[in-house]
């Protein structure tokens, strides 16, 4: 059995009879002790013959499905190379024990474990969001928009261009409202960056980037940056109306508290300047 801490929730995970021995989770490892929610390997996976299908998905090389039968849940992967099944499950809508069953694929096992996290901390106003995340001045500013936009590229030009920057994440950062404030929080889940700081900050401001053969900067209202950062939310949430009344309730409060933006940029040094101008106001 190992523990984490993640963004604050303490919990532990049974692997294959030896330690995950993931880079990406080593930073926040703890010792053993109490833990929030557990997650526990089983040998085989549940028939889902009597459940109700609730939504399916394409999602990092696999296709997904979420199931419900009364309370419980199952989270079902079918992988789109070799066809193998994982699974995840639990029950209730504040869950606090999960069994999955997969293969020790390192990125099949993240993925498990990164859908058990969203759904034991989405009762407690946390979203994982697609984003980018660079650190400046003890706040964090979250770069955010469809996969391909230049979320990464614009971060890596505050780190050339911008003093004090570092980056927080770079694909996957916890989102939390904490005792009113608005927080972001490094996750084991960070891409292709690999950046990953068990360190949280309060968010600082929020970018939705488009690309654009000129550099402009407009503030968003509540209502236009929901439209536009609702997406960026991982998709499990969507499928399942208590969960998804859940996920909105969180974003909603996380736009509330903080400073929006749309960004329509070019990946130069004037749009890193232009975005962190507004930072220092």
């Amino acid at each position: 059995m190992q523990y984490y801490n993640i963004a604050g929730f303490k919990l532990s995970v049974e692997t294959f009879g030896k330690s995950i021995c993931f880079p990406s989770f080593a930073p926040f490892e703890v010792c053993e002790g109490e833990v929030d929610f557990r997650i526990e390997l089983s040998d085989e996976t549940i028939p889902i013959t009597d459940y109700e299908k609730l939504g399916e998905w394409g999602w990092f090389e696999s296709h997904c499905s979420l199931y419900r039968r009364g309370e419980n849940f199952i989270w079902n992967r079918v992988d789109d190379i070799d066809g193998e099944v994982s699974q995840i499950r639990w029950k209730g809508f504040c869950p606090t024990y999960f069994e999955y069953c997969s293969s020790p694929r390192r990125h099949v096992v993240e993925l498990l474990l990164l859908v058990a996290f969203n759904y034991a901390t989405l009762p407690f106003g946390t979203l994982i969001l697609h984003s980018s995340v660079v650190e400046n001045g003890g706040k964090g500013y979250l770069f955010l928009g469809e996969s391909g936009t230049g979320k990464s590229t614009h971060t890596k030009l505050w780190l050339k261009h911008i003093e004090g920057s570092e980056l927080l994440n770079d694909d996957g950062p916890a989102a939390r409202i904490i005792d009113g404030e608005v927080v972001v929080c490094g996750t084991p889940w960070s891409g292709k960056g690999c950046i990953y700081r068990n360190a949280s900050v309060p968010i600082g401001g929020i970018y939705r980037l488009s690309q654009a053969p000129y550099n402009k900067l407009t503030k968003l209202n509540n209502r236009e940056a929901f439209a536009a950062i609702v997406h960026s939310a991982m998709p499990p949430f969507m499928v399942c109306e208590e969960h998804a009344d859940m996920a909105m309730a969180t974003l909603s409060g996380i736009i509330a508290g903080t400073d929006k933006f749309h960004l329509a940029c070019l990946p130069d040094e004037e749009a890193a300047k232009l975005s962190f101008s507004r930072c220092v106001e």
